[in-house]
């Protein structure tokens, strides 16, 4: 979720349970001021649309450039050829 919260500023990312439960101790040193404020910077309406753009155009790109690819056939596969 590193996408989401900035480790040690908006919250606290944590490998395992046990690495969380250590981590408790610090979510005081978690200022809510700071995780307002991303959160108004990175998730209004006009933010998310453009992330939500960004993300329907990288598809969108991907798809055609698979589609120009040639399709080769899955590995040992037999190829039968037309005369």
């Amino acid at each position: 979720m590193p996408e989401l919260v900035q480790h040690g500023h908006t919250g606290l990312l944590a490998d395992s349970e046990d690495e969380l439960a250590q981590l408790l101790a610090a979510a005081d040193g978690i200022d809510p001021r700071a995780c307002r404020s991303e959160a108004v910077k990175r998730f209004t309406p006009a933010a998310m649309a453009d992330g939500y753009l960004r993300l329907y155009e990288e598809t969108l790109r991907r798809g055609t450039q698979q589609q120009e690819e040639p399709q080769q056939p899955p590995a040992g596969a037999v190829q039968v050829l037309d005369e």
